[in-house]
Order: structure tokens, then C-alpha cells, then sequence
């Protein structure tokens, strides 16, 4: 599944860039594209659209009857100035045309106008065209980032896509008018929305008409891996997960590492760093500065496997540079390796943070103090 993601001018272009890279750090069969990132989806026609977007916003008006039948009793449905989502679909339909995007893609937009009726999100009769409200966030799960919900509803709503799609139902058929802890929930009372994203739970009612739609279960179960993620840290950031126990570190085939039970982040090193870092592990009582010379060759070898430079003499420079104590480069690489590191945890406290990262005991030895039977290779 190819998913497009396009936003309204209101949302700021690097908060859709973070929900980027948070989507991208799953391990999952889906891939996103991102407009306003990539150049070849640039053209003046989408362009002038989307700046002449929302420019005649009006007073909304009822979307669907069936909708006010089911759901008459909603007290937050009140109509204000807000957007109605057929513009919103009418923007997703127009990227569409211009981009000449497969019909079996799908196309969200990211807003923070508020909607009809104030939903986390709708879809179109085509089940293709999706928006999802970025707004707001603060007020459910004031301390947690609103990116985590953002990706949760656009997770969910490509579930949703396929089980509409597939078994020929209508939104509103497959969600919960109360709240159980599913996926499905409505949310009615917006403040419920906690709920499901501290359960990540699918029901099984849900979880039958996913498998009947011929969701896989290996899609099925790398959403349910993001929905976990998605509860760790926002259950963490709520303050339910104050003694959380150390996750695993994944070493992949390509030496990228990952913290496995936070959700499967990703620390971002580059081949040096990388270098310095499986190093160290493999020392694990620790290493003098003056001594990694005697490694030079070892440090050669592994940055040869690693980098996709292919000359030689500029590597050799970077390790020799390593290996002299007076040019200090250990320190440099293990401070970006902090910061990488402080990225991934950033909702986590810096005791946590301090056994993942490269320190000096108090006789200079470079150590990582991570218990080696939490690190695991592939």
C-alpha cells in the first residue's frame, strides 16, 4: 500500500516532515510520500490551488443524514465556522489529478482547521481520500507529542480503507458509538480518545472483518506493533510508565540499530559512528583512548563493510583520526551518538538514556554500560 500525505498551509511543513520520519521509522509494509518533500510532485496548477485553499471557508453544513441518526445525541456536533469535508476530499481529489495518482493509493491530508462535527478524521465515499485534524491534541494528551495520535489515526484509517473497501460497508458501520478500547471507537466525547491509544487494542468483531477484507495477518500484526509503540509513549509521556525497564538493542545485518521494545526506534548513526559504537560493545570492559590505535586495522576493516565511500584514503584518515587521542574525535562521535540516542528517547527519562550511551568511567576508559544480554544481533 502506497500512502500520499498532503497538508492544508495551516499545518506547519516541518511538523509534517516529524510525522514523516515517525511513519518511516516503522517496520511496516506501507510506504508514504510526502508533496511538499519531494520535487518531482511539484506543479503550478496544485500549487496555485493549494494557496487559493480554504481562502472561502464558510459555515458548515450537515454532511450525511445517516450520520445524524446514529449519532443525534452527539453534544459536540455544533455548527461553527468550519471546514466541510467535501473541501477537504475536493483537495485530496485535485492531488490526485494533477499527480495522475493510482486509484489504488491512498491520499490524507493533514489539518488543523477544524471540521464538520469535529472528528479525528473522515474518509470519502471512495475510501481513498482521507483527512486527518493535526489540531487540538494538547487537550487530550497534553504532554505526550501530537505527532503520536496523528500516525495512530493514519494507521487506522488505512485498516479502515481496506475493511470498507473490501466488504462493501460505509465508515460509520464499522465504528463504535461507545468506547471499548478498540481502534474503531468513535470517540463521541473526544476526551475517550486516550483510551484506545492506551489500550492499541483491535476488537475481535474488528479483527474478523480485517481478516475477511484479506488483511494479512502480517499487516494486521505490524499495525498492532505501531499501536504499542504509540501506548508506551504516550502512556510514558502521561506518567503510567515511570519504571520502564530497559528495552533491547537490535543489531540488524546492516549494523542499524534498534531499540526493540520501545517500538522498534531506530538510532540514526552513520558508518563511523556506527564503528565506534559496535566497538565499544564488543569491549565491554571498557577501552582507553590511548590504546585504540592497537585497533586501528580491526576499525579499518569494520568501516570498509560499513561506508559507502570508496576511498580508501579519506577512510583511512577518519580512523586515524580516531585513533589519536589528541585530536579528540572520540569525543565528538560519542557526543553525536548521545544526541541520536537522546532523539530516540526523548520522552524517556536520562537514566535510561545514560545506559545506551558511550561515557568515561573514572579511569578514562570509554565504556557503554548496557547489559550485553540485552543486545541481540540478526
Amino acid at each position: 500500500m502506497k500512502i500520499y500525505l498532503i497538508r492544508t498551509l495551516g499545518y506547519p511543513l516541518n511538523e509534517l516532515r516529524l510525522v514523516h520520519d515517525l511513519l518511516l521509522s516503522f517496520k511496516t509494509s506501507i510506504t508514504f510520500e510526502v508533496v511538499d518533500l519531494n520535487p518531482s510532485l511539484s506543479t503550478k496548477s496544485f500549487t496555485e490551488y493549494h494557496a487559493s485553499f480554504l481562502c472561502d471557508v464558510g459555515y458548515t453544513e450537515p454532511l450525511d443524514d445517516i450520520i445524524l441518526e446514529r449519532f443525534s445525541s452527539n453534544d459536540s456536533v455544533q455548527f461553527h465556522k468550519k471546514v466541510h469535508w467535501d473541501r477537504l476530499f475536493e483537495m485530496c481529489g485535485t492531488f490526485r489529478k494533477c499527480f495522475n495518482i493510482s486509484t489504488e493509493s491512498l491520499v490524507f491530508v493533514l489539518t488543523n482547521e477544524q471540521n464538520t462535527y469535529d472528528w479525528f478524521g473522515g474518509m470519502d465515499k471512495t475510501n481513498k481520500n482521507i483527512f486527518i485534524n493535526t489540531s487540538d491534541w494538547k487537550r487530550f494528551i497534553p504532554k505526550a507529542s501530537p505527532r503520536l495520535p496523528v500516525a495512530y489515526q493514519i494507521f487506522t484509517y488505512a485498516l479502515r480503507s481496506q475493511v470498507v473497501q473490501n466488504l462493501d460497508l460505509n465508515l460509520i458501520d464499522i465504528l463504535h458509538p461507545e468506547t471499548i478500547g478498540c481502534m474503531n471507537d468513535l470517540c463521541t466525547n473526544k476526551k475517550e480518545i486516550i483510551i484506545k491509544l492506551k489500550t492499541a487494542d483491535i476488537c475481535a468483531d474488528c479483527l474478523d472483518k480485517l481478516l475477511k477484507s484479506n488483511v494479512s495477518k502480517k499487516n494486521i500484526l505490524e499495525v498492532l506493533e505501531v499501536f504499542n509503540y504509540i501506548r508506551k509513549q504516550v502512556a510514558y509521556s502521561q506518567g503510567f510508565l515511570r519504571n520502564i525497564e530497559l528495552s533491547k538493542l537490535y543489531i540488524d545485518e546492516n549494523s542499524d540499530l534498534f531499540l526493540v521494545d520501545y517500538g522498534y526506534i531506530k538510532v540514526k548513526l552513520n558508518p563511523l559512528q556506527k564503528v565506534l559504537y559496535l566497538f565499544l560493545i564488543e569491549h565491554e570492559k571498557g577501552i582507553c583512548p590511548q590504546n585504540f590505535y592497537a585497533h586501528k586495522q580491526t576499525l579499518i576493516n569494520a568501516y570498509l563493510s560499513l561506508s559507502p565511500q570508496v576511498n580508501l584514503d579519506k577512510m583511512t584518515e577518519s580512523i586515524n583520526r580516531l585513533c589519536n587521542p589528541k585530536e579528540k574525535t572520540i569525543n565528538v562521535e560519542a557526543s553525536r551518538i548521545k544526541a541520536e540516542f537522546k532523539k530516540a528517547l526523548n520522552l524517556f527519562d536520562d537514566d535510561i538514556l545514560e545506559q545506551y550511551i558511550i561515557k568515561a568511567n573514572k579511569n578514562g576508559l570509554r565504556t557503554i554500560s548496557l547489559n550485553r544480554t540485552l543486545i541481540a544481533y540478526a
